[in-house]
């Protein structure tokens, strides 16, 4: 018995450092920054300002483009949508972002967007990005397919951070609905009824990231296109499994 003492509190002592060591480790995990991150926010107030009035000229362009031209295109740029975000939104929409998201910031190269954030609750207060694919799914909607998601450096399942996406859509009145693509929630925004009767309709034909940017392109569209086009889904995105839609959050929804 005298010899078994001096064995056990050995282990528990290599069991305290064990779980030290562990819990330490995932301190450090959770409270990591992208790197990216840390650059944008990073940046001078007066460069953000300058970046969210390049954005805000090329939005207003777009709308005149839209108004005078069969088809138009844009491209705005990553440092562009962070200028935007750090000065306009704050101050013009501040009600889009939830009170818990703080500092939104997104990075852009071919195929993929990053977007990270300060999550701050009464539980947590870390930066959390997610990854997505934007696409236009079909004629008018916008999809985006998420990957992954992490809290600080480590990885956390996806649902987490889909509630923010359906809270901000409601807010914007937006109709979104669910759908998943090879196992990946993707969120489809409906920009307006292909069956709207007006003689003339937008029509969002492309969105494409490239390095550093995001494109976007359409055309007009007028009222014989709806009635000779039949609007098809993209085969690629299936409906959500009756049995599997509690994984994904609830959000507003539409005619589909």
């Amino acid at each position: 018995m005298r010899k078994a003492v001096p064995v056990l509190i050995v282990a528990v002592t290599v069991l305290t450092m064990i779980l030290g060591i562990g819990a330490f480790a995932v301190h450090r995990a959770t409270h990591a920054t992208p790197k990216f991150y840390e650059q944008a926010l990073a940046r001078d107030p007066a460069s953000q300002k300058q970046s969210s009035e390049e954005f805000l000229q090329q939005a207003t362009a777009l709308v005149s483009d839209v108004e005078q031209n069969e088809r138009w295109q844009i491209v705005f740029t990553a440092e562009q949508i962070n200028g935007w975000l750090a000065v306009d939104v704050p101050e013009n929409l501040p009600d889009v972002i939830p009170p818990e998201v703080r500092d939104p910031r997104v990075a852009i190269q071919p195929g993929e967007a990053t977007i990270a954030c300060r999550l701050k609750t009464d539980k947590i207060d870390a930066v959390v990005s997610f990854s997505c694919d934007v696409f236009v799914s079909a004629p008018n909607e916008i999809a985006l397919r998420f990957r992954r998601a992490s809290l600080g450096s480590l990885r956390v399942p996806i649902s987490r951070v889909l509630a923010p996406v359906g809270q901000a859509a409601a807010k914007l009145d937006l109709q979104l609905v669910w759908r998943q693509q090879a196992g990946d929630p993707v969120a489809v925004i409906t920009l307006n009824d292909p069956k709207a009767e007006s003689r003339r309709n937008v029509e969002l034909e492309a969105i494409e990231l490239g390095e550093g940017e995001l494109l976007i392109a359409g055309r007009k569209r007028h009222l014989h296109d709806f009635t000779r086009t039949k609007w098809k889904k993209s085969p690629a995105i299936v409906a959500q499994k009756a049995g599997e839609s509690a994984a994904l959050p609830a959000a507003k929804t539409s005619r589909h």
